[in-house]
């Protein structure tokens, strides 16, 4: 497991008021961290707070608190601590985003490795695979392509509920004479992204990360951790997103609509062909699943109402 180094949880902040609220909060706030040398009286902006106070506003504003922390703000807050806080005090709460990251500074592993592994089918779940696509800036000097910066492979929607990004983090500030053979090009950063899309992110992949990572994408059961990883037990568990029931988002009505809005030529010219309510099933519905037809033989009785059905699938569609 991936140790979280972090040992405080958000002590040492203060906040400055910014003039305006934000995502539709009444207030927000910068949230400022001192220098942690303690030699300056330096702050840095680590993130923002907005929240809407007064109980009487709620009908206007959003109720609540709304909290996020920069990647710098993160690297000394213990996340399992605070989250552990809100649980104690039984504050109401839910995470709208969680990024991890893990970084390879020896050169473990490769953009080019990355995306053997999507090509293996190493990002696909369940259904379609993810859609993928690259960034790789080059120069053409007149006579042929130079890269002109570091590669980055993204996999899924950046909108979603989650996606995943291979990137050359020590390319990221390409100059002119950028030094290829550097140790510092050889630094690779995967990265995956969670959101509340249409789904609910789990507590406890805050105090897991591992499990969080190895529950996004399959790749995660395969590829090595970074030689400057800290470890504890090696354990197998696998935390996902907790999604909510397709139907429970679109409801049938909406399902039938657009099905209609869809098909509904279709299905009018094959009657005009000849073709029969059951025939329009068959050619639609079962294109020759197994699984489809193996739920239609056991269910056949159900689906068709009567007790003396002589329900049979078509011969033509066992092929």
């Amino acid at each position: 497991m991936i140790k979280n180094s972090g040992e405080k949880a958000l002590n040492g902040l203060q906040t400055e008021q910014r003039p305006l609220g934000m995502f539709n909060y009444k207030s927000s706030f910068n949230l400022m961290r001192s220098d942690a040398s303690g030699i300056s009286n330096n702050f840095t902006n680590i993130g923002v707070i907005a929240c809407t106070l007064m109980e009487n506003e709620g009908k206007k504003y959003n109720a609540g608190i709304f909290l996020s922390i920069t990647g710098i703000g993160c690297e000394d807050v213990n996340f399992p601590k605070f989250i552990n806080q809100l649980i104690k005090d039984k504050i109401d709460f839910r995470i709208t985003r969680l990024d991890i990251a893990v970084d390879y500074y020896f050169g473990e592993i490769s953009i080019e490795q990355i995306k053997r592994y999507y090509n293996q089918g190493l990002f696909k779940s369940k259904g379609r695979p993810p859609r993928c696509w690259e960034i790789a800036p080059k120069i053409f000097n007149g006579e042929q392509h130079f890269k002109a910066g570091g590669y980055t492979f993204y996999v899924g929607s950046l909108s979603g509920s989650k996606s995943f990004r291979a990137y050359e983090k020590g390319q990221k500030h390409y100059e002119k004479d950028y030094d290829f053979r550097s140790p510092l090009a050889r630094w690779i950063r995967l990265e995956v992204q969670f959101r509340n899309k249409q789904c609910e992110i789990p507590v406890e992949m805050v105090f897991d990360l591992d499990a969080a990572l190895k529950g996004a994408y399959p790749v995660f059961e395969e590829i090595r951790y970074p030689k400057t990883a800290h470890f504890f037990e090696q354990e197998n568990k696998v935390l996902k997103l907790k999604y909510k029931k397709r139907m429970g988002w679109l409801g049938l009505d909406h399902a039938v609509h657009w099905a209609g809005h869809s098909y509904k030529n279709l299905i009018l010219y094959m009657f005009s062909m000849g073709y029969n309510f059951e025939q329009i099933c068959f050619a639609i519905v079962l294109q020759k699943s197994p699984d489809t037809i193996n739920y239609l033989e056991l269910n056949a009785k159900q689906l068709f109402e009567s007790e003396q059905s002589s329900f049979q699938i078509p011969k033509q569609l066992r092929a």
